[in-house]
């Protein structure tokens, strides 16, 4: 379905919201469209946002077959300035297009999760063509609390999915994770700290035991000429 609506700032025409969706921030707080009329009322999640000047891609409504019609879905979310993981097959979709300025359109493409009366699940949301909004400080201290190793600094847009590995410093064995290993991105920064414990090579222990039996010999042997 294909609903085209007029973009009149000064009529407060309902399609002139549809540009907040350009904004990231707005998408991220509002990435569902509720469809009602006077026999239902369906949920769609948004899976693509784009503007164009003379691309009309989004119209076309003839397909040989299914996959002909979810080739279309998939080219119409490549086109998308934002990328979610979501499936796009059994599913039907609604086609919001509207006027921005200087002759650009705006299509928003979205497929329907399920009705407004259903516990939906949304599928996380990330920037595809945007600044990086997030960032993960992942640090390294030894068991007193001292840096051994640079800060690594991971940039991710917010919900994007991240995974950590383990890392390995000479003369050190890693003894605990205080943090997340895998997750995702949050509007705040977040920190992961690695603890690692120092190796002591067996030769250094014996030569300690040994400075300790000398220093023990020295002591009781002044003991006695006392």
């Amino acid at each position: 379905m294909i609903i085209y609506g007029h973009n009149s700032y000064d009529n407060k025409t309902p399609f002139n919201k549809l540009a907040n969706f350009l904004d990231y921030n707005y998408y991220l707080l509002h990435p569902t469209i509720k469809f009602t009329t006077e026999f239902f009322s369906d949920v769609y999640q948004i899976f693509s946002v784009y503007s164009t000047k003379t691309d009309y891609f989004h119209t076309n409504i003839y397909f040989n077959d299914d996959n002909s019609y979810l080739d279309h879905l998939k080219k119409l979310k490549e086109r998308s300035i934002y990328n979610i993981d979501i499936d796009l097959t059994n599913s039907k979709t609604l086609i919001l297009q509207t006027c921005l300025n200087n002759k650009t359109i705006l299509i928003i493409s979205a497929i329907k999760i399920g009705e407004a009366n259903e516990s939906i699940s949304i599928n996380p949301v990330y920037g595809k063509n945007l600044p990086n909004d997030s960032i993960l400080i992942i640090s390294f201290k030894d068991i007193f609390g001292q840096t051994i190793k640079e800060d690594i600094i991971l940039e991710g847009h917010i919900n994007e999915e991240y995974r950590i590995k383990e890392y390995d410093i000479k003369g050190y064995t890693l003894k605990e994770i205080i943090g997340n290993k895998s997750g995702i991105f949050l509007k705040n920064k977040s920190n992961i700290t690695y603890i690692y414990e120092p190796d002591i090579p067996a030769t250094s222990i014996t030569k300690i035991e040994l400075l300790t039996s000398i220093i023990t010999l020295i002591f009781i042997l002044i003991l006695k000429k006392c």
